[in-house]
């Protein structure tokens, strides 16, 4: 299973291990710092300095992409949902057994896991000791934060949470917006927001006009004093064991 770089670079706050090679490849698909080389940039209703990012296209029907990709991976297969997989076992003919959570079983040629790898070891029971190490070796970013703003997300249309004195430039030309603060208890919290204003959001909202797109943010973590209006809540996400570390012994 290949993990695409963006997709792997989610979230990604240890940067310890993260290898500097990958960067400029991140980079060029969602810019940090847009500009003429890698954007569009022009006047618009909005404001005389807008920008687009047109280098996003992960996000360009991406549900429809999502479905399409499925639909040919289950072409002629007979395809079970919502089935929980409590064990697999190799059988004396080479076979595997596959049983669900009601002990109900079917018996295959070939498994294909796809899943946290650790989740293999629970399910595939007689591995040896050196398939225990691979399975459980892997780091995702909820291992260092598990319970912090960074797995949960708000999609919203609410612009006041960016700082007034950003709010225009970044609304219009921003590509994500970072703000470090320090807690009242003397920690750090770092909030993140994705601005789907300037990227390529899906179906409805892709081809429209900037002027006419409505504000689309995704926040991370917002800092002490922060709301969102509940009125202008478009949805959520949870990205617990969604992004492995970009790391070299993910790798």
């Amino acid at each position: 299973i290949f993990t695409p770089y963006y997709t792997a670079s989610f979230l990604v706050d240890e940067l310890r291990p993260f290898p500097a090679v990958f960067g400029p490849i991140i980079e060029e698909q969602i810019p940090l710092i847009p500009h003429a080389g890698n954007s569009w940039h022009g006047m618009s209703g909005k404001s005389e300095e807008d920008c687009k990012l047109t280098t996003c296209h992960t996000w360009k029907e991406a549900g429809n992409g999502l479905r399409t990709t499925f639909k040919k991976l289950t072409d002629k297969c007979d395809l079970k949902t919502n089935t929980r997989v409590r064990e697999v076992t190799v059988l004396s003919s080479g076979k595997k057994r596959v049983y669900d959570e009601f002990d109900k079983f079917i018996d295959v040629d070939r498994v294909i896991f796809a899943c946290p790898s650790n989740a293999v070891g629970n399910i595939l029971k007689k591995h040896s000791s050196l398939e225990n190490t691979i399975f459980s070796t892997p780091v995702y970013a909820d291992d260092h934060h598990p319970s912090s703003g960074h797995m949960h997300a708000l999609v919203h249309s609410d612009g006041t949470v960016i700082s007034p004195e950003f709010r225009k430039d970044v609304l219009t030309r921003g590509s994500n917006y970072v703000e470090v603060t320090k807690c009242q208890d003397g920690s750090i919290n770092i909030e993140n927001q994705y601005n789907f204003g300037v990227q390529t959001p899906g179906p409805g909202v892709y081809d429209m006009k900037l002027e006419e797109k409505p504000v689309m943010l995704i926040s991370h973590s917002l800092g002490e004093g922060k709301s969102i209006d509940p009125k202008l809540v478009r949805g959520s996400g949870n990205h617990a064991r969604a992004h492995p570390l970009y790391s070299g012994w993910n790798v």
